[in-house]
């Protein structure tokens, strides 16, 4: 039962945000259906936790990345983000290649003004294909459009960054992806 479609009770807490030690409890009192592997680690189908999840109502959002804004366009992203996803403010492109390994991101907005927003497209396809908003300040000339589309890119936004044109195409993005 230790497949791709379990969880141990640590991988649920990281979901949940809370500590192993309280899956533990949950899957103790009956609240959380588990099962007892012979080496006695517990393992959670993604089916039972999902279960678990809408009797709380706490589906959790999605974790989206974005790469290469100043605050201002952090604070316009991070409202667009609101009640729809969780924002991760990403730095560097080491920082983006383990979130992009580890498979928490659903999806990835980057500022392709910079080389660094271009690397953050780039990596965001290395391994597997994560949904990518890209962002420019001014619109994009048909190279530029070209290159993104070679990278991956699956929607462009240009100023002025509204947080409802974000919201739109974030829910678009992540509709894709699931």
């Amino acid at each position: 039962m230790s497949d791709d479609r379990t969880l141990s009770p640590n991988q649920a807490a990281a979901l949940l945000r809370c500590t192993g030690e309280a899956v533990k409890q949950w899957i103790y009192s009956g609240r959380l259906k588990a099962k007892k592997l012979r080496n006695g680690y517990w393992r959670i189908s993604v089916e039972d936790f999902e279960d678990f999840l809408h009797r709380r109502n706490q589906v959790p959002q999605p974790l989206v990345g974005l790469l290469g804004f100043s605050a201002e366009d952090l604070t316009i992203l991070k409202e667009g983000c609101s009640g729809r996803c969780r924002p991760l403010e990403i730095i560097a492109a080491s920082e983006l290649q383990r979130h992009v390994r580890s498979r928490q991101l659903a999806a990835l907005v980057t500022n392709i003004d910079s080389d660094l927003g271009w690397r953050g497209l780039k990596e965001a396809q290395s391994g597997r294909v994560l949904p990518v908003l890209i962002y420019k300040s001014n619109p994009l000339t048909d190279a530029e459009l070209s290159r993104a589309l070679d990278l991956g890119a699956r929607a462009c936004l240009t100023a002025p960054l509204r947080s409802s044109d974000v919201a739109v195409e974030l829910l678009r993005l992540i509709s894709i992806q699931v």
